[in-house]
């Protein structure tokens, strides 16, 4: 079977690189825009294969990211806690900045290697634990469908890191290569039912130029309101100069 992971929009804290794990963020202007456009790209990917189930993180901001793909689609969101982001103890709300500057600087140096057993502080999950979390999620998801269906899962960064290990056999305290983006890929994880232990991914970027779509119609919308400024600025000229033609004229 296959399974569509898709990482939530965009959020003021992702822009901020501000460490979000399980604290309930909104989805930013741009993120509610992504996960439009995320939705009619798997509107077209259902008319060629139908979706059978769509299943998201319960925090918002993937929450959110779901509910146009339900509405385009027709499906309900099928909530499902195991696709949480990982729990960053007390990382969380504070920026990567502050973290090599607040006395937690050892912290910061032991996540950023990776270490597989080191639970955050604060309740924060191991790597090992996190790892071991999406491995059981995506083996709940497979359990519940047939061989040939096609289900979307909308989660976090970290999860999505996860699965992409477990499908290429990657070591989790392996560094990452392979980028993440916020609801501009479609990643489709092929999942064997006979064999759920074991997957084979086939991570593919098809909507690269998501994020791009949208810069391009700001910069279409600055030109419009560039060219409208110009063409502003020359009827007044226009204007002006008919204005004194007028003068000259009466004054001869």
């Amino acid at each position: 079977m296959e399974i569509v992971l898709i990482r939530h929009g965009v959020t003021a804290w992702n822009q901020q690189r501000r460490f979000q794990g399980q604290i309930d963020t909104p989805l930013s202007e741009e993120g509610h825009q992504q996960a439009m456009l995320t939705a009619r790209h798997l509107a077209g990917l259902h008319h060629a294969q139908p979706i059978a189930a769509i299943y998201a993180s319960d925090l918002r901001r993937a929450w959110s990211t779901a509910e146009p793909i339900a509405r385009l689609l027709g499906l309900p969101i099928l909530k499902q806690s195991l696709l949480r982001e990982r729990h960053y103890g007390i990382f969380e709300g504070k920026t990567h900045d502050e973290l090599e500057h607040e006395g937690l600087q050892a912290d910061y140096q032991r996540w950023r290697s990776r270490e597989p057993d080191f639970e955050l502080p604060q309740g924060g999950e191991s790597l090992r634990a996190f790892f071991d979390r999406a491995h059981r999620a995506l083996q709940t998801l497979v359990a519940g469908h047939q061989p040939g269906d096609r289900i979307v899962a909308v989660t976090h960064g970290g999860f999505l890191d996860c699965a992409y290990r477990i499908a290429s056999d990657v070591d989790m305290s392996a560094q990452r290569q392979h980028p993440l983006h916020n609801a501009r890929a479609v990643n489709l994880l092929t999942w064997p039912k006979a064999s759920q232990s074991s997957g084979s991914s086939s991570f593919m970027v098809p909507q690269r130029s998501m994020c791009s779509q949208i810069r391009v119609r700001r910069r279409i919308r600055r030109c419009f309101w560039r060219s409208l400024s110009r063409a502003t600025r020359f009827w007044a000229c226009l204007w002006r100069w008919a204005g004194i033609s007028r003068m000259v004229r009466r004054s001869t």
